[in-house]
């Protein structure tokens, strides 16, 4: 694969990976604008009201790669947001997740992967974006890129075992290679 010289047209694979990272940039600008069709549904509200009232993240029955996205409506509640503002950074936080793992498979230019992701996110799990804590999306996210970095190993190995450690933790459906 070229490296960085050539146009985006040359490399079809690295061209469908800037589609696929803009689409869902724009996920995450709709989940901005949408978050009251996001979180005013099933478990989100509920979990934002945990997370306020006992002033600490909601992790349940052992999925700490929650942790995630609760961080952003624990860390707005601690320095005084309000609540429409705690809850439209809870629903941007459940689209910036895929768009991070998206970004870093992009810079180590796993282009065929970030187009997979695009592509499970936009036409996969369309309802899932009305639900967007369903812990099934980022415990796949984390073995995702877990099994990724291990695909990726020669392009950066001194990383490698720091990252599928820290992917296994956060996730419970992840198991060490």
């Amino acid at each position: 694969m070229d490296r960085g010289n050539a146009t985006l047209l040359k490399n079809p694979a690295r061209y469908l990976a800037v589609v696929g990272l803009s689409i869902m940039f724009l996920q995450s600008l709709a989940a901005l604008w949408y978050y009251d069709l996001r979180m005013y549904f099933v478990d989100a509200p509920f979990m934002v009201f945990r997370i306020i009232q006992l002033d600490s993240l909601s992790l349940q029955v052992g999925r700490f790669g929650a942790f995630i996205t609760q961080f952003f409506p624990y860390i707005m509640q601690k320095t005084g947001f309000s609540l429409e503002n705690i809850l439209r950074g809870y629903s941007v936080a459940f689209s910036l997740f895929p768009l991070v793992v998206a970004w870093i498979l992009f810079r180590i230019q796993q282009y065929p992967w970030v187009s997979l992701l695009a592509l499970y996110f936009t036409m996969f799990c369309t309802d899932a974006w009305f639900w967007p804590n369903n812990e099934i999306h980022q415990g796949g996210l984390d073995d995702f890129l877990r099994r990724v970095l291990v695909y990726a190993k020669r392009a950066f190995e001194r990383h490698l075992k720091t990252a599928s450690l820290w992917s296994s933790f956060l996730s419970q459906y992840s198991v060490i290679p």
